[in-house]
């Protein structure tokens, strides 16, 4: 719910004394890089019941120095629209590792705060400020918290209010298969032979702070995979537990599109890690996306692949509104996984199947995709990366 901001009287910023949080995030060492370079500054405010307003810069600004440094910035309470204020004012100095900033419509001070630098958010150097701040909100002051993130900004416009990617077709008549590979493991090699063997293609689901790491995605096997057709998609950073924070959550999701779009790939889609069973990042219901963390992806993704979806089959066409839950397809033998297909052309209706990535999973996968790839010449579906299924229409 958009909760109205009211101009105020300044006020006063509690400090909260800074600690380096171990964890995902890299910490801060003596070869650590300047943290204050010209970028863009993302101020996220929470409070304890769960309402979260984000205050964003309009450009870079460097905030070292012997005084205040400011640029023009807008505050939004409702974060899949527009902000709510624009125009404003934020001012930050950054002394030691301790920062001050305020927020302000022309005289009248919106926000004010002050913490310490908590850690770095990657090797990139992107630094996170925590503390404690003020907000005029529905008439009166209340004491949030803060995390001051540089260099990584949410987009500037929802993603639908975009111009409309191009459309994809599908048969009349069929039905549509979506593939999908979570996790991205070096051992995805067998996964990628096996779609090219039989002309299909699949969306890969990257933790993309592992890229890299010698169980998972090389940089060279994703740019094989993007070349083939494939999809590579937003899996968060770090695929450990559920995000602690709003902060976190934001570091997750916006960061690992940051990190695909840095190594030159357009993620679309945003598949919520396994990993995260708990709290107000499982998505297991269509309530669940109608909060805070919800409306952060609608700003950022064309689509949610989590655990809300109620069945294995969406009616087509989607018109970007429905998807289907992915089925596991080791768990399902030849004669379901025809079944499915086949129920899926009949009705012309979508359904997705999914696999994890693993050792053994060549010899599992490669009947059950020469399956599907029969199915689909034999007229009963077509098969289409999700992002593209989302948006397909039959051809005339």
């Amino acid at each position: 719910m958009r909760v109205p901001l009211r101009r105020g009287a300044l006020f006063a910023a509690a400090l909260l004394s800074g600690c380096l949080d171990r964890g995902a995030e890299d910490l801060l060492g003596n070869s650590a890089p300047d943290p204050m370079g010209r970028q863009v500054w993302t101020v996220i405010l929470a409070d304890a019941a769960g309402a979260v307003w984000i205050a964003q810069t309009d450009s870079a600004i460097a905030v070292h120095g012997d005084t205040s440094r400011e640029t023009t910035a807008a505050l939004w309470s409702t974060l899949d629209s527009a902000p709510d204020l624009t125009g404003l004012r934020m001012a930050a100095q950054v002394d030691g590792r301790q920062m001050h900033w305020t927020l302000s419509e022309g005289n009248t001070p919106v926000a004010e705060g002050d913490g310490a630098l908590r850690a770095y958010t990657g090797s990139s150097g992107s630094p996170r400020f925590t503390g404690t701040a003020d907000l005029r909100v529905g008439g009166s002051v209340r004491s949030v918290r803060f995390d001051a993130i540089g260099g990584l900004p949410m987009p500037d416009v929802p993603v639908r209010l975009l111009p409309p990617a191009p459309r994809r077709t599908y048969h009349a008549g069929r039905g549509i298969v979506s593939l999908r590979v979570d996790d991205c493991g070096s051992a995805d090699t067998a996964s990628l032979a096996a779609l090219r063997r039989y002309g299909l293609t699949a969306e890969f689901a990257v933790p993309t702070r592992l890229v890299g790491r010698s169980t998972s995605c090389s940089l060279d096997l994703l740019r094989s995979i993007s070349a083939g057709g494939n999809a590579v998609e937003a899996h968060s950073r770090f695929h450990t537990g559920p995000p602690p924070s709003f902060a976190d959550f934001y570091l997750e999701t916006i960061g690992s599109l940051r990190d695909l779009r840095g190594l030159g790939f357009d993620p679309r889609v945003f598949i919520q890690p396994g990993t995260w069973r708990e709290g107000p990042t499982l998505f297991d219901s269509p309530a669940k996306l109608d909060t805070p963390y919800g409306a952060l992806l609608r700003r950022t993704f064309e689509a949610v692949e989590a655990y809300q979806q109620p069945s294995f089959f969406a009616t087509l066409p989607a018109a970007g509104a429905t998807w289907p839950s992915p089925a596991v397809i080791t768990g399902y033998s030849m004669d379901q996984i025809a079944a499915m297909v086949r129920q899926a052309g009949a009705n012309g209706e979508w359904v997705e199947f999914m696999w994890h990535s693993g050792p053994a999973i060549g010899a599992a996968l490669d009947p059950k995709l020469r399956l599907i790839a029969a199915l689909r010449d034999s007229g009963y579906v077509d098969v289409m990366n999700l992002r593209d299924a989302l948006h397909a229409v039959p051809a005339p």
